[in-house]
């Protein structure tokens, strides 16, 4: 459970670094990779990063995509088997906390990894960047659309 909590922790920290860098995209079309790559670089700029931390932020974002890339991989079938289920005259509850189990697995799979990546890049930053860091988070609106600017309380 406390392994849960950290890497929701750290998702919701790197979504909310991807997130605040894409606050400002007037859109784009470039796929996750083009979509990362924008971010590296305009949070390079935003954080002034010299080329150890850039490297550092490049692995973290690979580890992102990485991981973003397995749970794509299980949508549609996820899809297909929550289609059947709501089909069926009363939903298999226990094939849903099967489901569920399978990605809390996934998740916890990919936790030390992302924490240690995301460690390893903000371990390397200098105080103000750290700094910076933060206040992009605070600024990062939570809800979801463009101009929900407004925290949904506390996480």
């Amino acid at each position: 459970m406390k392994t849960l909590l950290i890497v929701s922790l750290i998702a919701a920290i790197s979504l909310g670094i991807t997130g605040a860098v894409f606050a400002k995209n007037k859109g784009f079309c470039q796929g996750p990779e083009g979509k990362m790559g924008w971010m590296m670089e305009r949070m390079g700029k935003r954080l002034d990063l010299d080329e150890t931390q850039k490297a550092s932020l490049g692995v973290l974002g690979d580890k992102l995509l990485t991981i973003r890339e397995g749970f794509v991989q299980d949508r549609e079938q996820h899809r297909e088997a929550i289609g059947e289920m709501l089909a069926a005259p009363q939903l298999d509850r226990a094939l849903a906390e099967s489901m569920l189990a399978e990605k809390q697995q996934k998740f916890a799979e990919h936790g030390q990894t992302l924490i240690n990546a995301f460690a390893d890049f903000s371990d390397g930053l200098r105080p103000e960047q750290r700094t910076t860091l933060a206040e992009t988070l605070k600024e990062f609106p939570f809800g979801h659309g463009p101009g929900l600017s407004q925290s949904h309380g506390a996480m």
